[in-house]
């Protein structure tokens, strides 16, 4: 019985010290992950991809995303070598399902459901008429039609 009573109170105070190191050490991971320049292999929308070409006639077309650290830039196809800063920083959330990388900029709260796996990085994100909408998350990485939301394939580039 007292073996009993002393199992259970270890599980009680280790047990929320062992899943916070493992949240911890899953943020470690992927943030390592998403570290580097990843170039736009894809783009969905309306649950079908949008065609290269048709990406390609907007000057302000997603080229890339460079991430260091906990903050992220955008270039543009009108010049893939100046990069833009987006957000602040950002916080990521592997556990969730998809996972979540979001941020915060001044009351607005915004993020994007993504998967990585090695060098593919897949965003899903909702993106109307007040910019990105916390509360309409994707829910899948997909999108469908009359959703209004967005998904991206990249690939890593070997630039630094």
């Amino acid at each position: 019985m007292m073996h009993n009573i002393v199992a259970a109170i270890i599980v009680t105070v280790v047990a929320p010290f062992a899943c916070a190191d493992d949240k911890d050490k899953a943020i470690a991971k992927d943030k390592k992950a998403l570290q580097g320049v990843w170039l736009v292999e894809a783009a969905y929308q309306d649950g079908k991809e949008v065609p290269r070409a048709d990406r390609e006639k907007d000057k302000y077309c997603l080229y890339a995303v460079k991430v260091a650290d906990v903050q992220y830039q955008v270039a543009f196809l009108e010049n893939k070598t100046e990069y833009f800063n987006v957000v602040p920083s950002f916080t990521l959330n592997p556990g969730a399902s998809p996972k979540v990388l979001e941020w915060q900029d001044g009351d607005r709260k915004g993020g994007v459901a993504y998967a990585i796996e090695g060098d593919k990085l897949t965003v899903c994100f909702y993106l109307g008429d007040k910019g990105f909408d916390k509360d309409k998350f994707p829910t899948k990485l997909e999108t469908k039609p009359g959703d209004q939301l967005y998904m991206f394939v990249f690939k890593r580039s070997k630039e630094k």
